[in-house]
């Protein structure tokens, strides 16, 4: 009995304060919670994980605190924002201006 890589590489990323999803299942929402509503910026693996296109920028919804108005509204993960009040949004801090 040895173990698996994926279990090494879920360990280092565990130690190292990142998420510790094991293979086949779904990490834990990462980011910032703003309005009950987890967002980080788009990146390559978010892309991949939620079928987004390549030209779309924003912020993904990586999770939903499920008592909040954004959970009642129905936003769900893997929804994009790209604008707020007419602005572009890229990070946090933008949806938060």
């Amino acid at each position: 009995s040895g173990t698996r890589p994926a279990d090494i590489a879920a360990a280092q990323n565990e130690a190292n304060g990142g998420p510790t999803a094991r293979p086949g299942q779904v990490p834990p929402a990462s980011g910032v919670t703003v309005e009950g509503l987890t967002v980080t910026p788009v990146t390559t693996a978010l892309r991949s994980r939620y079928n987004l296109p390549e030209n779309l920028s924003g912020l993904v919804i990586t999770g939903i605190e499920q008592s909040s108005r954004a959970a009642r509204i129905g936003f769900e993960p893997g929804m994009v924002i790209t604008l707020a009040d007419q602005r572009a949004v890229r990070t946090a801090d933008d949806l938060l201006a």
